[in-house]
């Protein structure tokens, strides 16, 4: 880490450096921002009649958490979600 970001070692064949790499995550604003994202798409699945038969059997608080944690860990962040829902879709 250097500066709150994530800095990967790029390596080639001549030299070593180490390049500053932002995530996604760190560039949404880690857990807190995909939360938020995570809360804004349910709202908009809900309000879809399209899409929202997707949950017929009803909506639980802890859906939007899951989702959250699954994007956090997909786009850089820490593996929470393997941690403690294990591969649970």
């Amino acid at each position: 880490m250097y500066g709150g970001m994530r800095c990967r070692t790029i390596i080639s064949q001549t030299d070593h450096y180490c390049r500053l790499m932002q995530t996604v995550y760190d560039a949404v604003g880690g857990l807190d921002g995909l939360r938020r994202l995570a809360r804004a798409w349910h709202e908009r699945v809900l309000a879809d009649d399209v899409v929202s038969h997707s949950f017929t059997h009803g909506f639980y608080d802890e859906h939007t958490e899951r989702l959250a944690r699954y994007w956090a860990e997909a786009l850089g962040g820490p593996a929470t979600y393997t941690a403690t829902l294990g591969d649970a879709a």
